[in-house]
């Protein structure tokens, strides 16, 4: 009787398209595999070609934008790579005034990347609200017909019908069917969290109205049935860290540019002394709720050794996911076309490469928690070194060279 009981209840579920997620939060704010109990940790590169910039640059090229993703998912795989986030244009390019999902080729595109990154076992983070025009840098097209356009950043976190429209489109995005695994946005396995927005003007003098601006989008999320982990930006102004702890978002979301940004010319010196802390992923308001790096990158540098001397980091502050921006498409890589103070490719930057999988590998190795000091007596750690003398990140352990 038992038995079939439970064979029922696999039926109706597999009727309803609901599928159990395969991560769950804790009560220390800890993200487990549901099936192992075991912590994640995870760790890859933002991937942009269905939307913006990237999206133009494979077309100047020539590029079969399909035929891109496969091989630029065939570097994650063989870089040992297991993160992916899916930064998506959609305020700016899938929707309209309303927030009304719009079918066209960004959406075909990320249908397929999230069908392709399945296929590899690689687990996704999805950020379907950008804040940033998606015209950038040619800023000739005037194409945008999404709710960005009538609603500026600043006010997306208080005009009701920003609001309005936000929730619509979220609620529409997730309820999405990808043709090309016919499941839902919602129920796509392999997509483990969502952020609400990325990197939103911040108000840390109104705590209250992001609370309830997060507590509102995080009601959108769940009135769909979908059960993802929920994030929301704290680095773009850690004084809302206290809406992280008031409001029902699961866990706070994190970016890392020590370098700074769009320097304009390449940063030659020793860049290990600057990335030995960061002491704001240990806010005591950040407690109990999960982490994650939505983007990070040692800018405008070509060295080899600054991704694991920055997981080591991330794994002191109890990161569990940490996504480079952004990787470079094969076809596009020669010629920077993208972001101009990023450029990272498999092919063409192979030192920084090599330096990222060793950093998949102290994601993964180093425990969560775990503090080394500071610089210079952190230069080994576990099984890893790194060396601005040598200009070299190394992974010496018993089953492992790199």
């Amino acid at each position: 009787m038992r038995k079939s009981l439970f064979t029922l209840l696999i039926t109706l579920l597999g009727t309803t398209g609901y599928c159990a997620e395969k991560v769950y939060m804790d009560k220390q704010g800890v993200i487990r595999w549901t099936e192992s109990r075991e912590e994640v940790a995870l760790f890859g590169a933002n991937y942009c070609l269905p939307s913006a910039c990237d999206f133009r640059a494979a077309d100047y090229v020539g590029g079969e934008r399909k035929q891109m993703i496969v091989e630029d998912l065939e570097h994650f795989k063989r870089m040992n790579w297991d993160g992916l986030r899916l930064c998506f244009w959609g305020d700016y390019q899938n929707t309209d005034r309303e927030g009304n999902l719009l079918e066209n080729e960004h959406l075909h595109l990320l249908d397929y990347l999230i069908a392709e990154a399945d296929k590899r076992d690689i687990y996704m983070l999805l950020s379907p609200i950008v804040t940033y025009n998606s015209q950038w840098p040619e800023m000739s097209d005037t194409t945008n017909t999404g709710l960005a356009k009538y609603y500026p950043k600043n006010t997306l976190i208080h005009d009701e019908e920003a609001i309005r429209a936000q929730e619509n489109y979220m609620k529409q995005l997730l309820n999405h069917r990808n043709p090309y695994t016919g499941r839902c946005l919602k129920d796509e396995p392999n997509i483990l969290f969502v952020e609400l927005i990325n990197e939103p003007t911040q108000f840390p003098e109104d705590i209250p109205g992001m609370v309830r601006y997060i507590n509102r989008m995080c009601k959108a999320i769940r009135s769909t049935g979908c059960k993802k982990l929920t994030f929301y930006n704290v680095s773009q102004d850690f004084r809302v860290a206290p809406a992280i702890r008031k409001s029902d978002i699961q866990g706070s979301t994190h970016a890392w540019y020590p370098s700074a940004l769009n320097n304009n010319y390449s940063i030659e010196g020793n860049g290990l002394l600057f990335v030995d802390r960061y002491e704001q992923m240990l806010h005591p308001d950040l407690c109990g709720k999960a982490k994650i790096v939505y983007e990070f990158d040692a800018t405008d540098m070509a060295s080899g050794f600054m991704f694991p001397a920055m997981a080591r980091e991330f794994r002191r502050g109890s990161i569990q996911f940490a996504a480079i921006f952004s990787y470079d498409m094969l076809r596009t890589a020669p010629m920077n076309l993208g972001w101009q103070t990023h450029f990272f490719n498999m092919v063409f930057t192979p030192s920084k490469a090599v330096s990222s999988m060793i950093a998949a590998e102290v994601m993964r190795r180093i425990p969560r928690g775990k503090h080394f000091g500071y610089y210079p007596d952190n230069k080994t750690f576990g099984d890893f070194r790194v060396s601005y003398d040598e200009q070299l990140s190394e992974l010496n352990s018993g089953d492992m060279f790199y």
